[in-house]
């Protein structure tokens, strides 16, 4: 492994993600002809839902970093400031 390569990326994702994707369609199959089509639509909100709560966390989390990086540089201009005073 070259230093600074991270290890997903020698993964062919796009395949991997085919294969998910073609397993998720099985699944909602199953799904439909197991349990009907009321449930499969219970479990593609659930999913849509978590989906969509997964973004939004990711989203806060960088939106928390970069409000820490912006507090660390107004903390630095400040000390600067003292120091030169």
């Amino acid at each position: 492994m070259i230093k600074g390569e991270l290890y997903y990326d020698r993964i062919p994702t796009k395949s991997l993600r085919n294969d998910v994707r073609y397993l998720g369609n099985i699944l909602g199959k199953v799904i439909k002809n197991q349990e009907g089509e009321k449930f499969f639509n219970l479990v593609e909100k659930m999913r849509l839902l978590s989906k969509a709560n997964s973004a939004k966390k990711k989203q806060k989390k960088q939106k928390k970093y970069l409000d820490d990086a912006m507090m660390i540089s107004i903390a630095d201009i400040s000390a600067a400031m003292e120091n030169t005073g």
